[in-house]
């Protein structure tokens, strides 16, 4: 999780530590993020980072979730499409 943080902070991506939870196949970390998109435009969302094991082999699932987006910030022209 400590590369995920140092990650988000390069850039320029505000975070702070949710609540952890566990499920049937072990604990899921949680982070809140928050900053502004190439667009200028505000997010918010969730990141959560979960192990498996499979096959004698460990690994870890991250899931990227983003709030609620309104859909004014969704409407953009196509020659500010091309900028990105």
């Amino acid at each position: 999780m400590q590369l995920i943080k140092e990650s988000l902070d390069a850039l320029g991506v505000k975070h702070k530590d949710g609540p952890s939870g566990e499920d049937e196949r072990g604990e899921i970390l949680r982070l809140r993020i928050g900053g502004y998109d190439k667009r200028r435009i505000t997010f918010k969302g969730w990141i959560e980072l979960e192990n498996f094991r499979y096959a004698e082999t460990d690994g870890s699932f991250c899931l990227m979730t983003r709030d609620v987006v309104s859909l004014n910030s969704l409407r953009i022209s196509k020659s500010e499409l091309t900028q990105y």
